[in-house]
């Protein structure tokens, strides 16, 4: 077993380690997803019980692959999770990859059997284990349910959105078998998970790939027609600077989200988040829009920076009408309060 990682210089070390075989492996399918994996996997970066080394690993990893570090957030998460059910259901689970399926549909939990649909799970093909969220016990009261990822029956659905190598699917169950003691109410959980917060490390190294992959082939770029260097360019210049900007707030406001972690998850917070996904977003979508067709095409790594960053942003953590609303509400003393900025 490979050593625990004790600290962010550790953690850096060993990203460093496997690199090169991240870059050779990152792709835009389950199948170089799954090759990524293995990699973070045998690294021992899935095995970080400090959330902020765990959003600092998310947030490197998203550098390579966004589909691993949403596999490695999800994992996480429901590593935290997994403290609500008994020790002996977490022996069993022991080094096992978990994922979680939110939104479920009609779902139950009669006698020890489960019935539900999840409409959209990311992460089963490439998972041991499966959380599922609302299941609700004969006496109506919500709960969340541990099952194996392998009886699940999962459909693939047609799916031209970002994070594709998570092989997106719809779970449909129908009076599959729980074990004792692998359903739990859902207040046992609360508190429990980074909630909002799981995916920001992901979204930010998405977002720092994709500038990092723009500037690399900027460097090299030459018109089709006279043959100049695109960098060369003042529109290219100053397209770049603004998105660096951006990207640099983004990534302050990532920093200052996770050094309070350890705060309450307040309307402040919530602003900051919403905001933060805003700021990448358009930094990487100025940086593919700037690329012209080129930038239309699948095989572009930026490109599919771009649709992995759309897709991380639109979790709810980053609802932008939602979150900045609900600050102005609370500026103006409608419910929550925070100080004003001036």
């Amino acid at each position: 077993m490979v050593d625990l990682i004790q600290d962010k210089a550790a953690l850096s070390l060993r990203i460093d380690g496997i690199a090169e075989a991240l870059t050779q492996s990152a792709g835009d399918d389950v199948e170089s997803t799954a090759s990524t994996l293995s990699l973070v996997r045998d690294a021992g970066l899935f095995e970080l019980d400090d959330p902020l080394l765990a959003l600092e690993a998310t947030r490197a990893v998203g550098r390579f692959c966004a589909s691993t570090a949403w596999m490695l957030a999800e994992h996480g998460e429901a590593r935290r999770l997994l403290g609500g059910f008994p020790a002996s259901v977490r022996d069993a689970v022991g080094r096992g990859l978990i994922v979680i399926a939110r939104g479920g549909e009609g779902a139950s939990l009669s006698g020890d059997a489960i019935r539900g649909v999840w409409p959209s799970v990311g992460g089963l093909v490439h998972a041991d284990w499966l959380l599922l969220t609302g299941v609700a016990d004969a006496s109506g009261q919500d709960g969340v349910a541990l099952v194996p990822a392998g009886p699940v029956r999962a459909t693939p659905y047609a799916y031209l959105g970002g994070l594709r190598g998570v092989g997106w699917q719809r779970v449909e169950i129908d009076a599959l078998s729980v074990a004792p003691g692998c359903w739990a109410p859902a207040f046992v959980f609360a508190d429990r998970g980074l909630g909002g917060n799981r995916l920001i490390g992901s979204l930010i190294g998405c977002a720092e790939g994709g500038y990092r992959d723009y500037v690399r082939m900027t460097r090299s770029r030459i018109t089709g027609i006279g043959g100049a260097s695109v960098a060369g360019f003042t529109q290219v210049q100053a397209r770049l600077a603004e998105s660096d900007a951006e990207l640099g707030c983004a990534t302050r406001l990532f920093e200052a989200l996770v050094a309070g972690l350890d705060g309450d998850d307040d309307a402040h917070a919530r602003r900051d988040r919403a905001y933060m996904a805003h700021l990448a977003l358009d930094a990487v979508t100025r940086l593919v829009r700037q690329m012209g067709a080129m930038g239309l095409s699948e095989s572009n790594p930026v490109q599919r920076r771009y649709r992995d960053l759309r897709t991380l942003a639109a979790d709810a953590a980053f609802a932008w009408d939602d979150h900045m609303a609900g600050y102005g509400r609370a500026l103006l003393g409608i419910g929550e309060t925070v100080d004003a900025a001036a």
